[in-house]
């Protein structure tokens, strides 16, 4: 599994993210868009490409092998989800 999560500093729902991500014991990759213009440039073009262009983007984004989330909400969820069917 590669995850990718995109934060910048005073962010708290990147603090969130990362704390969920943590519990998983899954590694993940940090990128932080204030310090890597690459790291900025790509959650332009993931914003772009599914969200709508004209929205100024947000962090945090996380990448799981190519799925794309949009804030920390919508990866609990996820992660939530994903333990359930684990569990079943």
């Amino acid at each position: 599994m590669t995850i990718t999560l995109y934060t910048q500093p005073g962010c708290g729902g990147c603090i969130f993210a990362a704390k969920d991500l943590r519990r998983t014991g899954v590694p993940f990759t940090e990128r932080n868009v204030r310090a890597d213009e690459a790291a900025a440039e790509t959650v332009q073009r993931l914003y772009q490409e599914h969200r709508d262009p004209g929205v100024v983007p947000e962090t945090p984004v996380i990448v799981i092998d190519g799925q794309v989330f949009f804030g920390a909400v919508e990866l609990h969820a996820y992660l939530r989800e994903l333990g359930r069917e684990s569990a079943a």
